[in-house]
C-alpha cells in the first residue's frame, strides 16, 4: 500500500494524471459573431478529448462540428456514445449544437450506422445553415448505401442542396476520409488511413470554401484544386507520424493534439489550429466576402 501511495504521488507530481490546462484565446477577427470547434478521431475518452471540451467551453464555442470517428473502437449501441461523447460534450448535445459527421469507426459496430443516427438524431449525411454559412456533413465510407462517388445519390443530394441555397455566403464540407493528401509517396500511407479519391468532388464549382476531414491522426492544411482542405484527425493522444515529405500543395503540417477553431463574423470566416498547451491559435486563415443580403 505504501509503495502504491508513493507511486501515485509521483504520477500526480509529474502532471501525467492532471487535467490538461485550458486558456483563453483572443478573438481571431475584430467583430466575431460565433465560434465553432471542429474535432476529429476523438471518441476514445482521452485527456485530449476532455481538454478540447473544457477549452471550447472556456472560449465560448457555440457549436461543435466533427469529421467522424466519434467513438473507438466502435459503438455497440447508443450507450457507447453516452460514455465516449455525451460525458464530454453534453452541453452542446443537449442544445442540439453538436454536428457530427460519420466515420468508419461509427460504422464498425454490429448495428452499423444505426447507433450513430439514433444517438445524434441526424442521418448519415445532412446539412445545417448557421446564419449565412452553410455546412454539409457527408458520409465518405464505402458502406454508405447511397454511394460516395460524384455520380452517387449522395452527391446528387449535395448538388440539390447547393442549388436550393443561392444566398449562402460561405460553404464548408465535413467528411471523415480525406479525399487527397499531400504526402509524396501515396503507396506508403499510414496503415488504414489512405485517401479516398471517390470523395474528390469538384468543390470549387459548387462554391465550397473549405473541406474538413480526419482519419489520419495529424493536423494538416493544404490547397487542392483551388479549395483549402484541413485534416483534423488530431483530437486524440494517439497521433500518427508526419516525418515524411509532402508536396507543394501543403501549407501546414503538425503531429500535435488539439482541434480547429472557426470564428464566423459578418462577411468573414477565420480558421486556425488550437493545440494543447499552446497559448495561441496557429496557422490562422482568414476568408472575406461580400455576402448576399437576406
Amino acid at each position: 500500500m505504501r509503495l502504491f501511495a508513493i507511486f501515485l504521488s509521483a504520477l500526480v507530481a509529474s502532471g501525467c494524471c492532471l487535467p490538461i490546462p485550458t486558456s483563453r484565446v483572443p478573438p481571431l477577427s475584430p467583430f466575431p459573431a460565433a465560434r465553432i470547434g471542429i474535432i476529429g478521431d476523438f471518441g476514445n475518452r482521452s485527456g485530449v478529448e476532455r481538454w478540447s471540451a473544457r477549452d471550447m467551453a472556456l472560449n465560448g464555442v457555440a457549436h461543435v462540428a466533427t469529421v467522424g470517428d466519434n467513438v473507438y473502437p466502435f459503438p455497440r449501441d447508443t450507450s457507447t456514445y453516452d460514455t465516449h461523447v455525451g460525458e464530454f460534450f453534453g452541453r452542446w448535445l443537449s442544445s442540439r449544437d453538436f454536428l457530427p459527421a460519420i466515420g468508419n469507426h461509427d460504422w464498425d459496430g454490429p448495428r452499423e450506422s444505426q447507433p450513430f443516427e439514433s444517438f445524434f438524431g441526424v442521418p448519415r449525411y445532412y446539412d445545417v445553415t448557421l446564419g449565412n454559412v452553410h455546412f454539409f456533413f457527408l458520409d465518405s465510407d464505402d458502406r454508405e448505401p447511397d454511394g460516395i462517388s460524384w455520380s452517387s445519390r449522395q452527391a446528387e443530394w449535395f448538388r440539390e442542396r447547393v442549388a436550393a441555397s443561392p444566398d449562402d455566403c460561405f460553404r464548408f464540407v465535413f467528411f471523415h476520409h480525406p479525399a487527397v493528401s499531400t504526402k509524396v509517396d501515396q503507396s506508403d500511407f499510414c496503415i488504414g488511413c489512405e485517401p479516398v479519391p471517390d470523395m474528390d468532388w469538384p468543390w470549387r464549382d459548387y462554391g465550397i470554401d473549405g473541406v474538413f476531414s480526419g482519419h489520419a491522426h495529424w493536423a494538416e492544411r493544404f490547397e487542392h484544386r483551388g479549395v483549402m482542405h484541413w485534416t483534423v484527425g488530431n483530437t486524440t493522444n494517439d497521433l500518427d507520424d508526419v516525418g515524411f515529405p509532402v508536396d507543394e500543395r501543403n501549407r501546414f503540417f503538425a503531429s500535435k493534439s488539439g482541434y480547429v477553431l472557426m470564428e464566423v463574423s459578418p462577411g468573414r470566416v477565420d480558421v486556425g489550429f488550437r493545440f494543447v498547451r499552446e497559448p495561441i491559435v496557429r496557422d490562422v486563415v482568414s476568408m472575406t466576402k461580400t455576402c448576399p443580403v437576406k
